[in-house]
C-alpha cells in the first residue's frame, strides 16, 4: 500500500454495470440527437420539427450529463475517451462540455 495515498483512494469497488449500460445507451442515444441536429439536416425541416429535434437533443444531452456523473471518475473518463474515439460528434460534444479531460 502506498504510504501517501489514503487506503479509501486505493480501494476500487466494481462498478454497477447497470449504471454502465444506461450511460452507454444515453450516449448511443445522445449520438443520434447529435446526428439528427446536424445543420443541413435541421435546415430542411419544418419549425416544429426543428423544435422536435432540439428538445431531443437537450434531453439526450441532460440524460448523458446524469449517467456520467452517476459512474466514479475513471470509469467516466474512460468511457468518454472510448466513446469519443468512436464518434466524432461525440468527441466534439465532450470537448464543448468540459469532458475532455
Amino acid at each position: 500500500m502506498n504510504a501517501q495515498t489514503p487506503a479509501y483512494l486505493q480501494q476500487q469497488k466494481p462498478v454497477d454495470p447497470q449504471l454502465l449500460a444506461a450511460a452507454r445507451a444515453a450516449l448511443a442515444q445522445l449520438d443520434a440527437a447529435l446526428h439528427a441536429a446536424r445543420p443541413e439536416a435541421v435546415k430542411a425541416l419544418k419549425d416544429a420539427d426543428r423544435r422536435h429535434v432540439v428538445e431531443a437533443l437537450n434531453a439526450a444531452a441532460a440524460e448523458v450529463t446524469a449517467r456520467l456523473g452517476a459512474l466514479p471518475a475513471a470509469t467516466r473518463r474512460t468511457l468518454v475517451r472510448d466513446s469519443a474515439a468512436h464518434s466524432p460528434r461525440l468527441a466534439a460534444w465532450f470537448a464543448k462540455h468540459g469532458y475532455d479531460d
